[in-house]
């Protein structure tokens, strides 16, 4: 689906990473999210985030980046992506420590 729909097309991620594919009840695929490892350094987000070197080094893996975020276009629901981006991040830190034992 990312391949085909997706601006962006399809690349594969690197390190920990996590993909939901949201299907309609009768079965169809109406949209898809992954989750990724965020950058291991990156200026601008250190500096918003008042991080030192060694913070980065012992909270990196509590951030992560949203590289692919896919609705079907032949969906037409008001507010879904807000809605699925919404459930799917309230789940995604115990699908996280699920799948990688953060703690």
């Amino acid at each position: 689906m990312i391949s085909r729909f997706h601006y962006l097309g399809y690349t594969p991620a690197s390190g920990a990473q996590l993909r939901y594919l949201v299907m309609t009840a009768g079965g169809a695929p109406i949209a898809a999210i992954s989750f990724a490892a965020s950058a291991w350094a990156f200026e601008d987000r250190d500096n918003y985030i008042g991080w030192s070197t060694e913070q980065r080094k012992a909270r990196l893996h509590l951030v992560v980046g949203n590289p692919r975020f896919l609705v079907t276009g032949w969906v037409h629901v008001p507010h879904l992506a807000s809605h699925l981006l919404g459930t799917i991040t309230r789940r995604l830190q115990y699908d996280q420590q699920a799948r990688y034992s953060y703690k």
